[in-house]
């Protein structure tokens, strides 16, 4: 995914739906792989010793940083699967959003 990111970058192509799919894939995967390691070693998983417990405050930190995993997954609902914005940073947006009639997801042809 990164590769591609970096490919359509280089290309002069929009690379930012593939870019925020590789930092959230790549973020998940580290602490997910972080959480198992830790678990494998047990008790001592998280002593200074083993050098998991460091790692584990940088693994957290892609996760959120410097955009958080919500954020990304807005972006990708909104770019490629179309859907509407989950959000609405205007005053009031609630009771507009309250008032729309619900629509059923477009299904992609």
């Amino acid at each position: 995914m990164t590769t591609r990111a970096a490919w359509l970058h280089d290309a002069g192509q929009d690379a930012a739906t593939a870019a925020n799919m590789a930092k959230f894939a790549a973020a998940e995967a580290a602490l997910e792989c972080l959480d198992r390691a830790i678990q494998t070693h047990g008790g001592s998983g998280l002593a200074r010793e083993v050098g998991l417990a460091d790692l584990w405050g940088i693994a957290r930190l892609m996760r959120s940083a410097p955009v958080s995993r919500e954020m990304i997954l807005n972006f990708i609902a909104q770019r490629t699967l179309g859907l509407p914005r989950s959000y609405d940073s205007r005053a009031g947006a609630e009771a507009e959003i309250a008032d729309e009639p619900s629509r059923p997801p477009a299904v992609p042809t």
